[in-house]
Formats: structure tokens, sequence, C-alpha cells
């Protein structure tokens, strides 16, 4: 981090770092999923309400999609002032499933494809797939599962984005799509209570309502 606008930069706990940063091991490396022979894909960055981060990632065996890439497993990563904190929560069945977290106060909320489509539906291995809502009151140590958002979709959705500085009525936006063929891809957004809305997928006037999806 940098807090004069780039001049200076430290790990986490303050160290001061060179840059550039030319090796692999250095002091701002926080896990070595390479060592472990595992791919590591972030998803989202936020911060506890004392400032400290949370990342959202998912790590996979390789890049490959379908089976061959293994199990995707899901974590938290929380700097908790002293140590860094992990934890893995659920798995899925592609590396671009994509979700965010959202951080108020003791709460925490993670929203994102985690549910796959039917297995042996074609759909299954492809991105994304149901959203669901997780929560946690310890701070990423355990996580419970709170919400189904999507449920019987015709297309998988994926890339669930966190609004900055928006309102509640705007919380989470995101994007379908067949994984399997040209399709079209309809933009959603939900309020923080769950109530989903379709974006129109064909125009007909400037101004126009979405719909109601759940």
């Amino acid at each position: 981090q940098s807090e004069d606008w780039g001049q200076t930069w430290t790990t986490v706990d303050g160290t001061p770092v060179e840059l550039p940063l030319t090796t692999l091991h250095n002091d701002a490396l926080v896990r070595d999923y390479q060592s472990m022979g595992r791919n590591c894909y972030i998803k989202d960055v936020n911060f506890d309400k004392d400032g400290n981060p949370v990342i959202l990632y998912l790590t996979s065996d390789n890049h490959l999609p379908g089976p061959e890439g293994g199990i995707r497993k899901w974590h938290t990563l929380h700097w908790d002032g002293k140590e860094w904190i992990e934890s893995q929560f659920t798995t899925s069945t592609h590396s671009y499933d994509s979700g965010s977290i959202w951080v108020n106060g003791d709460v925490w909320t993670i929203i994102a494809p985690t549910t796959p489509m039917p297995e042996g539906d074609p759909r299954y291995w492809g991105a994304g797939g149901e959203v669901v809502e997780w929560t946690s009151t310890d701070k990423g140590v355990s996580w419970t599962r709170t919400k189904q958002w999507t449920s019987n979709s015709e297309r998988n959705h994926t890339y669930v984005r966190r609004p900055f500085y928006a309102d509640d009525d705007f919380y989470a936006y995101w994007a379908d799509g067949n994984t399997d063929a040209f399709s079209k891809s309809c933009l959603y957004f939900a309020t923080k209570a769950g109530k989903i809305y379709r974006m129109p997928y064909n125009m007909t006037a400037e101004w126009q309502k979405p719909e109601e999806y759940n």
C-alpha cells in the first residue's frame, strides 16, 4: 500500500519495499500458490471496519476448463492486524465463477455464482451458475449460505459486481449467458434485500423500466 500517492510503498504491516518487485519471493508475497501447484484468481478486495484488507479469490488445479481443472475452491484472506487469516468456504466448477464481497461493520457478505448448473447439463462446467449469498459474522472465519438469489435459470449467471457508494436498491449487478453457444446476454441488478431486476433486452423508448426477475 501507499499513503503518499505512490511515492513510497509498504507491505500490510508497514514494512517498506523497494520498487520494482522483480522476484516472486519478496516481502509483499501473501500466499505462494505456485509452490502449492494451484492457480489463483482474485475476485474482489475490500476492507474491514478497521481498514484491514479482505481478499476474495478462487483457486484451481490449473487453467483448463471442465473437470481437468480440478476442484475450484473459494477462499477469503483477511489481515487481522497481526497475521493473514485464510478461510475456504465452498467450491464451484469454473475458474471464472466471479463474485464480490461486501463489508458492513461486523457482517460480511459474498454474492457469487457458487451453485453450478445441474450435473450432467453441458452448462455445469461453464463459467458461472446460480447466484448465492454467503454471510459471515466472525470476520470470515466461518461462512453460512444465507440466500439463493437465482434458480432454474436458462443461462449461467456470473461476474457479480459490487458498485461503489451505491444505494441499497442497487446493491449488486451482473450478466448471464450461454457458455456453450452464442446467445443473448441479459443484465441484472439487485437490492440489498435480494430483489432482482432484469434490464430490458430491447429498448423501445428513451426510458424504460426493468422487469422484476424473481
